[in-house]
């Protein structure tokens, strides 16, 4: 008599704990961090008092988040929405698992950050029923912020209840509201105002660059990030896979990489050299052989006794000698070796006065004025085309840029822009822009090169700047001479 009235007394103890707040200290298992069993009706010394529990086998039920239903191994496991303690019950096939409607479930349709209310007994610690709280359910936010002073969290302008029913998961384990980061994207659960469970879903991680120098003027992508490189980067990117592709000289380099949340990433981008970066070699002849230029290109003097080594793409070459025009040139490299066979022309005052006052000079001149956006200027070149066999100084003068291409692996001739050669389409300006004609790159503005009549697409580019594609119809003979509008740059409205 006095044995079963002392049980009568524990487990009314027991079950108190359970139905009143603290509650989840009644549940027997195993509490986080903690390797003992938790205290509750599970502790019997006698079989007689196992026999009385078994026929009398008192249930309670607690609202939890579950972190795992794992019915292979007969487990589930759940912070109690009470203080967000975790705690880990024991499974069979008794258990029955039911939607916020009262349909029928399996386990494995459970998700991390479910919101449940878990049926157990007191007696076995088995959890008899496992039933979703009709709640509401957001993802991929990342549109939020919060206080944990106030209590608030506010995702895309709605503001929700946190405090100790919030719990946060990471990974499958509870986490701290510290261990959300700027940029993560987020899970939210919850009833009404109040939010449940907090899942950290993508975060963000960082790819680190080194290596930048010798690629400078190019891009380095990571899924949507474009950024021009630089010598020394830090790119925040949102956790996953990529394949990270370095452009430089309009080709292309990729590695596979792998961004890790809140970790960083280290590439040296110095690997790509032997991919991106190649060299070739130029020789000069020039007419007449006497002219003793001096030779200068991207602004530093060049040795002629010995070939001269370029890095593939766009150089600037200004050649000058005495009693000669300077000669004022864009290359581009293309080929391991090549020659540029340069002529110079004899600086007679009297033509330098003459070509002042015609040719690219007046037209860049009067191309100065503003023009409608997308537009270009024709020049008019008839008077050109009809003296230009017999008197250079018509055509565009001596020393404006132009471009020309180095490396088919033969002499490139190299003359000043007044050399009377008809049947040339002359690209003004914008300066220092990349022209294509019918797609093939031709050099950067000013430039001329010869044309060939009938309807053909200009494109110009340039970093920074959005590219414009014009469609010209061209004469079969003569020269022709185009001023297009400045790029707008990337950004304005």
């Amino acid at each position: 008599m006095k044995r079963r009235a002392a049980l009568f007394i524990f487990l009314s103890f027991i079950l108190t704990l359970f139905l009143f707040p603290g509650c989840s200290l009644s549940l027997p298992g195993k509490e986080g961090g903690d390797d003992g069993n938790m205290s509750g009706a599970a502790e019997e010394t006698e079989n007689t008092d196992q026999d009385l529990l078994s026929e009398k086998d008192l249930q309670g039920t607690v609202t939890g988040v579950l972190l795992s239903v794992d019915e292979a191994e007969g487990t589930i496991r759940f912070a109690n929405t009470a203080g967000g303690k975790r705690y880990e019950l024991k499974l069979d096939s008794s258990t029955d698992y039911y939607n916020s409607f009262g349909d029928v479930m399996v386990g494995d349709q459970f998700e991390i950050g479910d919101i449940a209310e878990i049926t157990a007994s007191l007696h076995s610690g088995l959890v008899k029923t496992v039933r979703l709280v009709d709640s509401f359910f957001y993802s991929g936010v990342k549109n939020y912020e919060y206080s944990l002073n106030k209590g608030v969290f506010t995702a895309d302008g709605v503001n929700y209840r946190i405090g100790s029913q919030t719990v946060v998961i990471e990974d499958g384990e509870t986490a701290d509201f510290e261990d959300i980061m700027p940029g993560d994207a987020l899970s939210i659960r919850g009833v009404d105002r109040d939010l449940y469970s907090i899942i950290i879903d993508h975060g963000t991680g960082y790819v680190r660059m080194t290596g930048g120098e010798y690629f400078r003027g190019g891009v380095v992508q990571i899924g949507k990030n474009i950024r021009e490189i630089e010598n020394d980067m830090l790119v925040g990117v949102g956790e996953g896979n990529y394949d990270l592709i370095v452009i430089y000289n309009n080709d292309r380099a990729k590695k596979p990489i792998t961004v890790r949340r809140g970790e960083e990433t280290f590439v040296d981008l110095s690997e790509f050299k032997g991919t991106l970066i190649k060299y070739g070699k130029i020789t000069f002849t020039f007419d007449p052989p006497d002219a003793l230029p001096t030779v200068k290109i991207d602004g530093k003097q060049v040795e002629l006794l010995r070939p001269v080594e370029l890095e593939y793409g766009a150089h600037t070459l200004v050649i000058t000698a005495d009693g000669y025009k300077s000669l004022h040139q864009k290359i581009r490299i293309a080929e391991p070796m090549a020659n540029l066979d340069v002529t110079l022309e004899k600086d007679v005052s009297a033509n330098s006065a003459s070509s002042s006052s015609s040719g690219t000079s007046t037209d860049s001149a009067s191309g100065s004025t503003k023009l409608p956006p997308d537009t270009f200027k024709k020049k008019d070149t008839s008077s050109e085309n009809t003296d230009s066999a017999s008197d250079s100084s018509s055509s565009p003068a001596a020393g404006t840029d132009s471009s020309s291409a180095v490396g088919s692996g033969s002499s490139s001739t190299l003359t000043p822009t007044g050399d009377g050669t008809v049947n040339q389409l002359y690209i003004d300006s914008p300066e220092g822009c990349e022209v294509y004609f019918d797609g093939m790159y031709k050099g950067l503005a000013p430039l001329h090169f010869t044309k060939t009549g009938g309807t053909h697409v200009i494109t110009l580019r340039k970093d920074g700047y959005r590219s414009k594609t014009y469609t010209l119809s061209l004469s079969e003979a003569d020269n022709e001479t185009y001023s297009f509008n400045a790029l707008e740059e990337l950004g304005e409205d």
